[in-house]
């Protein structure tokens, strides 16, 4: 099958001397790829109302080339986007470094892997304003790594909740839970946590 091994759209340099500018993505539906939107070395993109689904990797952001390619994001923002039945929704790599990651409104629903929906570190301000997240209990639906500032609202239904990894600097605000297990878990001492 062509498409599980394909990336449907490439936002990324061809080396870590080229940066690409700013795009933005309206109403896109992306379904049944390897990597359904593959992001780096980038320095804006917004997405409005588009939708990643079962894709191997539904929103993808790492160097192209672990070898040498540290890859840089400046600012993303997804404003009212679905990632649905990906193996993994969202992954922002350690080897990443992201500024501004912002989600307002959306949903992040029914990951089908077992680690966690969506994977977020190494990023400086990450930010969540009335998303939803929905999925089995036994998956995390977020994990939340090295990140200097993290605010999240919003309700998490059904699923496995937050884990935190080291230096997690997380705000929860107006956050509601229906049906999830274990609403913050990993805390091991490095983390920062405001409720």
């Amino acid at each position: 099958d062509l498409a599980k091994i394909a990336t449907c759209l490439d936002f990324s340099a061809a080396d870590t001397n080229e940066f690409t500018g700013h795009f933005t993505l309206s109403e896109v539906y992306v379904q049944g790829f390897n990597k359904g939107v593959n992001i780096n070395n980038v320095f804006m993109l917004t997405a409005y109302r588009c939708r990643f689904e079962t894709n191997t990797e539904g929103v993808y952001c790492a160097p192209v080339d672990a070898a040498g390619d540290n890859g840089y994001i400046n600012a993303i923002t997804f404003y009212q986007c679905w990632a649905w039945q990906n193996t993994r929704n969202y992954y922002f790599s350690p080897a990443l470094v992201s500024v501004c990651i912002t989600f307002i409104g959306g949903n992040c629903e029914n990951a089908t892997g077992a680690a966690e929906q969506s994977y977020f570190t190494n990023i400086r301000n990450l930010t969540f304003i009335d998303y939803y997240w929905e999925g089995a209990s036994t998956i995390p639906a977020i994990r939340i790594g090295d990140v200097s500032m993290c605010t999240l609202s919003g309700r998490f239904n059904g699923s496995g909740g937050v884990v935190l990894g080291t230096n997690a600097e997380v705000v929860f605000d107006r956050v509601y839970t229906t049906a999830s297990t274990d609403v913050v878990t990993g805390a091991n001492g490095t983390q920062k946590v405001a409720f």
